[in-house]
């Protein structure tokens, strides 16, 4: 068991997702002065019940613990930090919040099916899925990419999609703290499908609205 700081938030964070923070709240400049001070990490759960600010708030269980990797110090001692995700955990008991919460958490290995033939075989096709979206997301504002690297566990992989497809937070929550990694990458095929097909229909009208513009179509 291991005792970490903990900052409840609105938003779910993945292992190796990268989030930029605003710092206000004088108890939490001093967690991020008492984790520079340790070189610590601390965990970020989302808010159950509650808000972010004023205390009080219980969050879900299982978070992801954070170390940070940039901090700016603002002259009226704000902070604007950027923070990454390391390894998931599971809240055993909190203790207290004096002046924060803390709780004592377990960290989760990776899920048991994590090497397993059925992970491994719908993680190209999510690849395949994600990529896609990317090309979608891209066409939409007129831009491309040549290529996109995503990672090839499907642990990792799940984690990447995760963090950056556009999906309800208490979704991400759901993916956060599936048990088998199969489940994760099946949830966000459904959702890539989805979204796919939404952005697929919306560059059709985007491209028809440009050619009218250019009165191609008049």
């Amino acid at each position: 068991m291991s005792v970490l700081r903990m900052f409840p938030l609105n938003l779910v964070i993945f292992p190796s997702q990268q989030q930029a923070l605003h710092i206000f709240e004088p108890r939490y400049r001093q967690l991020v002065q008492e984790t520079l001070d340790d070189n610590a990490p601390f965990g970020i759960a989302l808010i159950r019940e509650g808000g972010e600010a004023g205390g009080g708030a219980t969050t879900f269980d299982v978070g992801c613990a954070v170390r940070l990797r940039h901090v700016q110090n603002l002259a009226d001692g704000r902070y604007n930090i950027i923070c990454e995700g390391t390894r998931r955990f599971r809240i055993v008991a909190p203790l207290g919040e004096d002046p924060y919460l803390r709780a004592e958490v377990e960290f989760l290995a990776d899920p048991d099916d994590a090497n397993d033939e059925a992970a491994a075989g719908i993680a190209p096709v999510i690849s395949a899925k994600f990529k896609e979206h990317i090309r979608l997301t891209l066409a939409l504002q007129d831009g491309w990419q040549r290529t996109a690297h995503l990672p090839a566990r499907p642990v990792a992989l799940a984690d990447h999609v995760a963090a950056r497809l556009d999906v309800p937070t208490g979704a991400k929550q759901e993916i956060l703290q599936a048990p088998l990694v199969f489940t994760r990458l099946e949830f966000l095929l459904k959702a890539l499908q989805r979204e796919n097909t939404a952005l697929a229909e919306r560059l059709i009208l985007h491209r028809r609205q440009k050619l009218q513009g250019l009165g191609v179509l008049n």
